[in-house]
């Protein structure tokens, strides 16, 4: 049986768009969610490119813009 693509639902975008909204790298965005910082955000690991849900991400950015994260 031949490989089949899976299909992305368009509730993902890939990490890459993720961190052009909140204005850092796609790498930046990678550790933050390894070292747990990204908690409240669904990440998905789909056909080697992660993703976040895009509800989760909405809810994210606009938590930021109410309440900006402290810079250690």
């Amino acid at each position: 049986m031949p490989y089949g693509k899976p299909v992305v639902s368009p509730d993902w975008i890939r990490l890459r768009e993720a961190a052009q909204e909140l204005g850092c790298a796609p790498n930046t965005l990678r550790c933050r969610i390894k070292a747990g910082k990204l908690a409240d955000v669904r990440v998905i690991h789909l056909d080697g490119v992660l993703r976040v849900h895009r509800d989760d991400w909405a809810r994210h950015m606009q938590q930021r813009l109410v309440q900006p994260e402290k810079v250690a």
